[in-house]
């Protein structure tokens, strides 16, 4: 199943680890397919390991657009490369407004939105013929701002975002469009959970992906109803991007 999706917390939430593990073993660097890395501004992560020959940085949106192009080239001519791993748009986004630094407001935030919308026709599950897992910086819900008479100074985030936490993204359009994008948006979190280790009872630190929906967090899942019928916690802890897959098509229910 290719399908789109964003992997969204706070830096050390095992997004981008988890994300990687559907086409390689960041623990060893053994590839499972011909996936690929791609790396915006200054992301980074010396602590998983993948080959270079899959790993693409870039700088500029120009560059990045280009290397698409051609890699579609090559899938159109029956190319296999994917799964793909972009890391991230929140690194993405402030891309281009270093970029356009200089414009006004309105064509910045409108550049962003055209932006936006050609990278998704880009790195669609469609056009790559694979899925396409996207990483994000996490952002809070900002409520109005009152003046002294009560009346709103500063509008805060629409009503209809009724999540505290969702993926963080500059420029206020695509900030709260991006999950219509995406066929999946999951919350990672870190949280100390007890385990034996050594034979010992102790709290040590936990990866868990949020495949419902929850109180604080934004989560889009379509397959949230197969879970919850088969009677899945709505959680994995630290899952790799198969656990994921199995848990969306009921085949495991804890």
């Amino acid at each position: 199943m290719n399908l789109s999706a964003i992997l969204y917390g706070f830096g050390g939430s095992g997004k981008t680890y988890t994300a990687l593990t559907s086409f390689c073993n960041p623990l060893t660097g053994e590839l499972t397919s011909n996936g690929r890395w791609i790396r915006f501004g200054a992301e980074s992560n010396p602590a998983v390991l993948v080959p270079e020959a899959n790993i693409h940085q870039f700088s500029t949106h120009k560059e990045f657009a280009a290397y698409m192009l051609a890699a579609l080239a090559e899938i159109r001519k029956g190319e296999q490369i994917g799964p793909w791993v972009f890391d991230g748009y929140s690194e993405w986004s402030l891309l281009y407004l270093h970029d356009h630094e200089g414009e006004d407001n309105m064509t910045q935030y409108k550049g962003l939105k055209d932006a936006f919308v050609a990278i998704t026709r880009l790195t669609s599950p469609i056009a790559l013929a694979s899925t396409a897992i996207w990483t994000a910086r996490i952002d809070k819900k900002r409520d109005d701002i009152l003046n002294k008479k009560g009346e709103v100074f500063v509008e805060g985030d629409p009503d209809f975002l009724s999540s505290e936490y969702y993926p963080g993204i500059s420029g206020r359009w695509t900030k709260f469009n991006m999950p219509n994008y995406a066929n999946l948006v999951l919350h990672c979190d870190t949280l100390m959970t007890k385990q034996t280790r050594g034979g010992k009872l102790t709290e040590v630190p936990t990866h868990r992906v949020h495949l419902v929906s929850g109180n604080d967090y934004f989560v889009k899942n379509c397959w949230e109803h197969r879970l919850l019928a088969a009677g899945h916690p709505g959680y994995l802890d630290n899952p790799n991007w198969s656990d994921i897959m199995q848990a969306l098509e009921g085949k495991n229910a804890e």
